[in-house]
């Protein structure tokens, strides 16, 4: 029967050593009665069996706790932060990423203490940065585009009487031409004003500002 009670170490359990000692109770109290002669039996049943169990229960009940240490190691994300760069060839209202963000990753260590097989206690013992986080990098635009090119406005052609040399107004081919209105005396006359896009071979811009008969 003893060997049912032992427990996985080879000792008793709990269980065992309370059978094995009702099993002395009994041993020592059968010969001590034994021993006595019959006029000094108790004429009532022994009142002590009682008690000598409750305290074969304490002395069982009042083992020391197991207490028992380990540590852990947790893994804790760090999340990773976001920027922005302004890119000068980038056009304005554009953006690109530059830079990829990446979470990091910090170790914490902690001590554990465990009481007859529950947690009591968590301590931290010690705090890494194991994987530092990558910041998110975008970049805005701020090229601004260029003007758009003036349309190039060609001159109207000239009529095959007028001279190649001036726009905007015909001026005649003549041995001379003045500006009408003018004190020129001809014999040709032109109303200006006249834009001067070659030689001047009327000598019709007097200041040299490109324009002939302004006035």
């Amino acid at each position: 029967m003893l060997e049912k009670l032992k427990d996985p170490n080879g000792g008793l359990s709990r269980a065992g050593k309370i059978v094995a000692a009702l099993v002395v109770i009994v041993v020592i109290g059968t010969a001590t009665a034994a021993s006595r002669p019959t006029s000094q039996l108790p004429n009532t049943p022994q009142a002590s069996t009682p008690q000598t169990l409750q305290q074969v229960q304490g002395e069982v009940d009042e083992q020391e706790p197991i207490v028992e240490t380990k540590t852990i190691t947790e893994d804790v994300p760090i999340p990773f932060e976001k920027t922005s760069v302004y890119d000068a060839t980038l056009e304005q209202g554009k953006t690109s990423l530059k830079t990829s963000g990446a979470n990091g990753m910090r170790k914490i260590t902690y001590k554990i203490t465990i009481v007859d097989g529950k947690e009591t206690n968590k301590e931290k013992v010690s705090e890494a940065v194991a994987l530092a986080p990558v910041t998110e990098v975008v970049a805005l635009g701020a090229k601004v585009p260029a003007p758009a090119p003036k349309p190039i406005v060609a001159p109207a052609p000239q009529p095959s009487n007028c001279h190649a040399s001036y726009t905007g107004a015909c001026v005649p081919i003549a041995s001379d031409v003045d500006c009408a209105g003018g004190t020129g005396n001809g014999p040709a006359y032109v109303a200006g004003p006249v834009t001067v896009i070659g030689p001047d071979v009327y000598d019709l811009d007097r200041d040299g500002n490109g324009v002939g008969c302004e006035g």
